[in-house]
């Protein structure tokens, strides 16, 4: 498996399966959405005890934003800070998600993050909870000449379960106990 942040090259056979944040466009690739995942705002609780208190998206705008590098989006799926609210920029920009977690653990901004990604960590609480909600999906394909192959159909079989058995990891984060408004502080 490669990790890397771009599109591999089904069709120069960089490899067999590929999971990306949109399906491909060309119609040679057989695709199947794998799931989706929700996203919610997060913040570190030491940056929300010294700063404005954040009642509705409105109260964003003299924040703090970590984020992706603009110029390195690679997928317009990425490109989620305008739908918190239009024309939010990102002051503290990285292209790797888990830089970005990190910075906005220690204290830096508010971050856009996968709910799966802010589950369980201590120096992440959500903001905003229930009403900064994006939805993005994981969609798995293949070359066709090649989807119908025995080690394909095992990996995408696989794939398939794994995701299927964690459904609930991916969900929303209504697990997680809202500070959506620093008043609860």
């Amino acid at each position: 498996l490669v990790m890397i942040q771009q599109i591999v090259a089904l069709s120069r056979r960089e490899g067999d399966v590929a999971i990306a944040l949109a399906p491909p466009k060309e119609s040679r690739f057989v695709a199947h959405r794998l799931t989706d995942y929700g996203l919610g705002l997060y913040a570190a609780p030491s940056y929300l005890e010294n700063r404005p208190p954040i009642l509705r998206r409105g109260d964003l705008a003299t924040h703090a934003f970590v984020g992706y590098v603009d110029d390195l989006v690679f997928t317009r799926g990425l490109d989620y800070l305008d739908e918190v609210v239009p024309g939010l920029k990102a002051r503290l920009q990285s292209s790797s998600l888990v830089t970005q977690r990190a910075v906005t653990e220690e204290g830096h901004g508010l971050c856009v993050l996968p709910h799966f990604m802010a589950r369980g960590r201590p120096g992440l609480v959500p903001v905003l909870a229930g009403e900064v909600e994006l939805t993005r999906s994981y969609w798995l394909f293949t070359h066709g000449d090649v989807a119908e192959s025995a080690r394909v159909r095992a990996f995408v079989r696989f794939a398939r379960a794994e995701i299927a058995a964690a459904s609930a990891w991916f969900s929303t984060g209504a697990d997680q106990p809202s500070t959506g408004a620093q008043s609860e502080q």
